[in-house]
């Protein structure tokens, strides 16, 4: 159908064809939260951040317990410089996946935006571990580089 076709053509790097695609899905499936999440990203990779957060929220009126629909719901706010609301959506997909290593990170961004950094190096050291455990080294370098960052700042 229109949906798995959409997947595909984002596979191909059709970023448009996708998106015509997975809007064709979502009239005939108005209530799939799977179609709202991965149109959100497309447009999201588009630049449209407000069209993102607008179908990442769809998603989760269907489907509350979605935790990468709160991750990126959580990452598109602190695009658009709504770390607090970022937050919020961060600890909710948290909340449903205690693992969930990017979201951890993410949440250490948006708490070091807002200038709270302990809160920020504290997260950054809990997805440190994540990412270790989760065999990911880059993104644990990352981490660490925060948390010196973090550290280093007055």
């Amino acid at each position: 159908g229109y949906y798995n076709l959409g997947l595909a053509l984002r596979q191909k790097g059709d970023v448009n064809g996708a998106i015509a695609q997975l809007r064709q899905a979502k009239k005939l499936y108005p209530n799939s939260p799977e179609t709202n999440y991965n149109l959100g990203i497309l447009l999201q990779q588009k630049g449209d951040t407000a069209g993102a957060i607008v179908q990442y929220r769809e998603a989760l009126k269907v489907n509350p317990k979605y935790a990468e629909a709160h991750y990126n719901l959580g990452t598109a706010l602190l695009i658009q410089g709504k770390p607090e609301e970022a937050i919020a959506q961060l600890r909710e997909a948290l909340k449903i996946n205690k693992e969930y290593a990017n979201a951890m990170y993410a949440l250490g961004a948006a708490q070091a935006r807002l200038g709270k950094k302990q809160e920020a190096i504290e997260s950054f050291v809990q997805a440190q571990a994540l990412f270790n455990k989760q065999k990911n080294p880059q993104w644990a370098k990352n981490c660490e580089q925060q948390i010196q960052k973090l550290r280093a700042a007055k």
